[in-house]
C-alpha cells in the first residue's frame, strides 16, 4: 500500500542534510571578528587563546567527546573531528569546566546552552552555541581572546552578513557566544541568554550529494513536486537548492518565523510557489503538510530524527532511512536501506509500476470475465441453450485466466513505466478502461456467439456447438492476453518475447484447452466432444480476429481520449479550473 501512494505522490517533502548533502558535515573553519583558521591551521590555531577559547565553549556547548567512536549528530561529529586535529583535550576541558545546568536545542529557539563552573573566575560561565541571527542580537561585546570589548551595531551587522555570505556559499554556519553570570546560584533560564560575548563562526561543510539533481529532476519529470523545510539558514538551504536544481527562478524561499502570521488559507497560496522553507521546526513541517493534503497533495514525508516523528505520521507516505532514529522509523511507512532522494524517485516509479500491473491485470480479467456474463444473457435473451456449462466456465476461470493473469503481472517494468503524471487519489480505472473492458468483451463474444449459433443450426448437436464455442472463447483470450502487456502501447511494438512467462502460459493453456477436448478423462468432465482438423482451423482463425480487434481498441480509446480533452478545453470546469489554479 505504500509503494502503490508513493506512485500517487505529488509532493516529495524532505529536509537538506542527508537527503540533499551526503550527511558527512566537516569543520572547514574558525571565524573570530578579526581572525580565521582554517582546517588545514587547526593545529597552529591551538595556541591562539581565542581559537582555544571558541572551540572549547563549542565542546561545552555541544555533546562531543572527541573520540573516535563518538555517535552523535553529524554536526557534533564533525565538531569532534576538528577539536580532534586542533589537537585538543576534550576530557580535560570538560573536568576543568564542570557542568551545573543546561538548555537542550529546542528548534524553536535554535541554540543550545549550558553553564560551567569557571576555574579562571569565581563566577559560572554561560557558553551557547547556534543559530547566527538568534545570537548575534544578544550579543553586547565580543571577545580577541585576552579581553572583551564592546560589540557595537555597524559590527554587529557586518558579523550577520558575512554569516548570510558564507551561508549563501551553501556552508553552514554556527555562532558561538559565552558571558560570565554574577551570581552564585547554579540554575539557568532563557532569560540568562543576554549581554552575550562574541566568540566565533564555525563553518560546516556539507557536500551535495551527486545523484541528487538527476533524482529532483526525475521527480519533476514525473510530475512530482519537491518541497524543502530545513531548520538551516536560508542562505544554506538556497545555495543547496540551486545546486540539486530544487530552487529555480521565480521560487520562493519561506522562514518558520513568517509562517505563524499567515492563516491556513494564505498558507496554500504561498506554498504554491516556494520551493523553500528555511528555519523551520517540527509542528510548523506538521501544519505545512496538513495544508499541502487539505488542497488534494497527496504528501511523501522524508526525515530521519525523533523530530520528524509527527510530520512523518502525517504525511500519506512517511519515509525514513536505515540510519534514522527508531522513532522516525517507527512512525515511517517506508524505511530505505540508503539516504538522498534517488530511492524515493526509484520508489515513485515502482509505486506506479506496481498500480499500473494491477490495473492491466484487472481490467484483463474484468473484460474476459464480462464475455461470460454477456454470453449468457444474450442466450437467455434469444432464448436459446447457455452457450457453456458450469464446468467450462470453471475450467476457464481456474486455468486459463490463472495462467495468464500471473504471466501478465510479471510483464518487465520496461513495458509499464505507469503512467506519468501523479494519481491525485483517482480510482484504478479510469473512464477510458471501463470502456476498453467493455470493448474486449464484446470483441469476445460476437465470435463465440455466432460460432455457437451457426453450428448449432448447422448440426443441432448442442454438444458439438458447445465445444466449438468454449474453443474460440479460451482461444480467444489466450491471444487477447498479448494485447494485455500493456493498456497503452500497441502491441507491435513490443518485443514479441519480451514476456517469456506469458509465452510459457500461452503453449500450456493451449495445451489443457487440446487435452480438454481430445483426452477422453477430461472430455467428459468437461462436456466437450472432439472436433476435426478443420474445425480447429476456424477456431484459430476467429480467435485471431478476436484478438487482433482488441488490439485495435487501443486505437479507438486514443482517439476517444483525444475527444474528451478537446471537450475539457471549452467546457465551464475547466474554466474554472484555470481560475483556481
Amino acid at each position: 500500500t505504500a509503494a502503490e501512494t508513493l506512485g500517487d505522490t505529488t509532493i516529495v517533502v524532505t529536509d537538506k542534510t542527508g537527503t540533499l548533502t551526503t550527511g558527512a558535515l566537516a569543520l572547514i573553519r574558525v571565524e573570530g571578528i578579526a581572525e580565521s583558521w582554517g582546517a588545514s591551521a587547526f593545529a597552529a590555531g591551538a595556541s591562539h587563546p581565542l581559537f582555544r577559547r571558541a572551540l572549547s565553549a563549542a565542546v561545552l556547548g555541544s555533546e562531543t567527546d572527541g573520540g573516535d567512536s563518538f555517535r552523535g549528530s553529524a554536526l557534533e561529529r564533525a565538531l569532534s573531528e576538528g577539536v580532534r586535529a586542533a589537537h585538543l583535550d576534550v576530557p580535560k576541558i570538560r573536568r576543568a569546566f564542570p557542568l551545573f545546568a543546561s538548555l537542550v536545542f529546542d528548534p524553536k529557539y535554535r541554540y543550545r546552552a549550558s553553564l560551567h563552573d569557571d576555574p579562571e573566575s569565581a563566577d559560572p560561565v554561560l557558553v551557547t552555541l547556534g543559530a547566527p541571527e538568534v545570537l548575534l542580537p544578544r550579543c553586547s561585546a565580543f571577545s580577541d581572546g585576552m579581553e572583551q570589548h564592546p560589540l557595537s551595531m555597524h559590527a554587529r551587522e557586518e558579523l550577520l552578513r558575512r554569516a548570510a555570505d558564507a551561508a549563501s556559499r551553501g556552508t553552514r554556519i554556527l555562532a558561538v557566544c559565552a558571558r560570565h553570570l554574577s551570581r552564585s546560584a547554579r540554575t539557568l533560564t532563557r532569560d540568562d541568554l543576554a549581554r552575550l560575548s562574541f566568540l566565533a563562526f564555525l563553518h560546516f561543510e556539507d557536500p551535495v550529494r551527486p545523484d541528487a539533481a538527476e533524482a529532483v529532476r526525475g521527480l519533476r519529470a514525473a510530475g512530482i513536486r519537491t518541497l524543502v523545510l530545513t531548520g538551516d539558514h536560508r542562505g544554506t538551504a538556497e545555495a543547496v537548492g540551486r545546486a540539486t536544481d530544487i530552487f529555480r527562478t521565480g521560487d520562493g524561499v519561506l522562514e518558520g518565523a513568517t509562517l505563524e502570521a499567515f492563516s491556513d488559507r494564505l498558507l496554500a497560496d504561498e506554498l504554491a510557489k516556494t520551493a523553500i522553507v528555511a528555519r523551520v521546526d517540527p509542528l510548523q513541517k506538521e501544519r505545512i503538510i496538513a495544508v499541502l493534503q487539505r488542497q488534494g497533495d497527496v504528501v511523501a514525508m522524508r526525515g530521519d530524527g525523533i523530530n520528524d516523528a509527527v510530520a512523518l505520521r502525517r504525511a500519506d507516505v512517511g519515509v525514513a532511512v536505515e540510519t534514522a532514529t527508531d522513532v522516525a522509523k517507527d512512525a515511517s511507512d517506508v524505511v530505505l536501506l540508503s539516504g538522498g532522494l534517488a530511492p524515493i524517485a526509484a520508489a515513485v516509479r515502482e509505486g506506479r509500476r506496481i498500480r499500473e500491473t494491477v490495473r492491466t491485470v484487472l481490467a484483463f480479467l474484468f473484460g474476459t470475465n464480462l464475455t461470460e456474463v454477456l454470453a449468457v444473457g444474450t442466450a437467455l435473451l434469444l432464448g436459446v441453450p447457455l452457450p457453456f456449462l458450469p464446468a467450462q466456465l470453471l475450467w476457464v476461470n481456474v486455468v486459463t485466466d490463472g495462467t495468464a493473469d500471473v504471466a501478465l503481472a510479471l510483464e518487465p517494468a520496461r513495458t509499464r513505466h505507469g503512467e506519468s503524471t501523479p494519481g491525485r487519489r483517482r480510482g484504478l480505472f479510469r473512464p477510458r478502461d471501463m470502456m476498453g473492458m467493455l470493448l474486449t468483451a464484446l470483441a469476445v463474444l460476437v465470435p463465440t456467439m455466432l460460432t455457437f449459433l451457426w453450428m448449432l443450426d448447422r448440426t443441432g448437436d448442442l454438444a458439438h456447438a458447445r465445444t466449438m464455442a468454449f474453443a474460440v472463447f479460451v482461444s480467444s483470450q489466450i491471444l487477447t492476453a498479448f494485447s494485455y502487456r500493456s493498456l497503452d502501447i500497441s502491441l507491435f511494438r513490443l518485443v514479441p518475447w519480451g514476456n517469456p512467462w506469458l509465452l510459457l502460459s500461452t503453449f500450456l493453456s493451449f495445451g489443457l484447452l487440446v487435452a480438454g477436448i481430445h483426452w477422453r478423462p477430461l472430455a467428459q468432465l468437461l462436456g466437450t466432444v472432439p472436433l476435426a482438423v478443420g474445425e480447429w482451423w476456424v477456431v484459430g482463425s476467429l480467435a485471431v480476429v478476436s484478438a487482433l480487434t482488441v488490439e485495435a481498441r487501443k486505437g479507438f480509446l486514443a482517439l476517444f481520449d483525444r475527444g474528451a480533452r478537446h471537450v475539457s478545453l471549452w467546457s465551464p470546469a475547466h474554466v474554472v479550473d484555470r481560475k483556481r489554479v
